[in-house]
C-alpha cells in the first residue's frame, strides 16, 4: 500500500496532496513556450479558500488574458 501510494504521488506529488489534505488548488496558464503551449502555475489555498484562489484566477487573466489563445498546429 505505502509503495502504491509514493508511486502515485511521484508523478504529480502536489496536486494529490491537495486532494488528500482537501485543501482547494488550481493550475493557472501563467506562460507560454515559445510555440505557444501553455506552461501553468499550481495555487493551493487554505481550507475553505475557494473564495481566495478564484479571486487571484481573475485577477491573473485579467493581467494576461488567456482564453483566446491557442497553440500553433
Amino acid at each position: 500500500w505505502e509503495r502504491a501510494v509514493i508511486a502515485n504521488l511521484a508523478a504529480t506529488p502536489y496536486t494529490q496532496l491537495a486532494n488528500i489534505t482537501g485543501r482547494p488548488a488550481m493550475s493557472v496558464p501563467t506562460y507560454r513556450t515559445p510555440e505557444g503551449l501553455p506552461l501553468g502555475t499550481q495555487f493551493v489555498g487554505p481550507l475553505g479558500g475557494e473564495g481566495a484562489l478564484l479571486a487571484l484566477a481573475a485577477q491573473i487573466e485579467a493581467e494576461r488574458p488567456w482564453a483566446h489563445l491557442e497553440p500553433a498546429l
